[in-house]
């Protein structure tokens, strides 16, 4: 596709995070205020008319997350912000009360209006809430996406692990505003059953493959790797991103991983952005090459997903296809 060629060069500068590409270094909580809604229109699946809004882990306090919410009522969208969405948490926490967000979830989830279940921000709690979850009084609902990404990775293992529900790796509320066109775009052809791609990435230890998608945060899939929530990996291509961690960090994260087996019986690892971790380029590869040969399967780098503003959407029931150095989401 077309949209894709086009930022072939700049996706790579996104997340090395060079100054020459304008970057948004963490597109979850510091939205730029460039899209308006007419470039949100159709972007989610022909499907989903109605949005349920929640906040599982941290407070979204700050103006672009109630902006987020008007721009989507603007592109046609009917939005129902759960109650508790901006209950202020108690002095000296992060996210409001875990009563409230369970409250919230639960409403969300059995309202047989909402059609997509669209985090307003991730943030510390996710984990926390998933842990409370009484799943048995739950109906699956196969047909309710779910969409979130980075601490919300911890919501989408466990929508894995149990069948429940459609989880999507993307764009939260106040994120969408942060992207830029060519990941709105790509956005829109996944939830389209678009092709998207072929996206270059580079090979770390090279091999084809292909199968359906599982896509989260380094540092909260070494927490879920060890819990109840676990994702079967079987068949599945891994992306991994990272955020606010040192090279130490990620070493000791992905470490989890390997000890607990999470990569067994997966046919591909994809490193997409790893940013703000303190250290140069050179030294991010250098960690990146180390730890791909310690997987036994093939591994690449450098897909647009993370936190940038070129993040792409990773829909978990898509099939992706990685050939001659390249992922494409090919149409079902």
């Amino acid at each position: 596709m077309n949209f894709i060629k086009k930022i072939l060069g700049a996706k790579f500068l996104l997340c090395r995070n060079r100054n020459s590409v304008p970057v948004n270094p963490d597109q979850e909580i510091f939205a730029d205020r460039n899209n308006s809604a007419d470039m949100l229109k159709g972007i989610l699946p022909e499907e989903v008319r109605t949005i349920a809004c929640i906040a599982p882990g941290s407070y979204p306090g700050g103006e672009s997350y109630p902006r987020g919410i008007k721009l989507l009522e603007q592109a046609g969208y009917k939005v129902k912000v759960m109650p508790h969405a901006f209950e202020r948490p108690a002095k000296g926490q992060t996210s409001t009360r875990l009563e409230s967000r369970l409250k919230d979830f639960y409403a969300a989830w059995l309202d047989p209006e909402v059609d997509m279940i669209l985090c307003i921000r991730g943030g510390t709690g996710c984990g926390e809430l998933m842990s409370k979850i009484d799943w048995q009084n739950l109906p699956q609902r196969h047909e309710l996406y779910f969409q979130g990404y980075s601490d919300v990775t911890m919501i989408l293992c466990a929508l894995l692990k149990r069948n429940y529900g459609h989880p999507v790796a993307g764009a939260m509320v106040s994120s969408l505003q942060g992207l830029i066109p060519d990941a709105l775009a790509a956005m829109h052809n996944m939830h389209h059953n678009c092709q998207v791609g072929p996206v270059d990435v580079i090979p770390l230890v090279p091999g084809d493959c292909e199968g359906l998608p599982l896509a989260g945060l380094l540092a909260r899939l070494s927490v879920v790797v060890k819990t109840s929530d676990r994702p079967a990996v079987k068949d599945r291509i891994i992306f991994i991103e990272s955020v606010s961690a040192t090279l130490p960090e990620i070493r000791q994260q992905f470490k989890i991983l390997l000890d607990e087996k999470f990569f067994d019986g997966a046919r591909g690892v994809v490193f997409c952005c790893f940013t703000k971790t303190g250290a140069g380029e050179n030294d991010i590869e250098e960690l990146l090459q180390e730890l791909a040969g310690q997987i036994g399967l093939p591994v690449y780098m450098r897909f647009p997903f993370g936190h940038q503003n070129i993040s792409y959407t990773i829909d978990f029931q898509r099939k992706a296809v990685i050939k001659n150095n390249t992922v494409i989401f090919p149409v079902p």
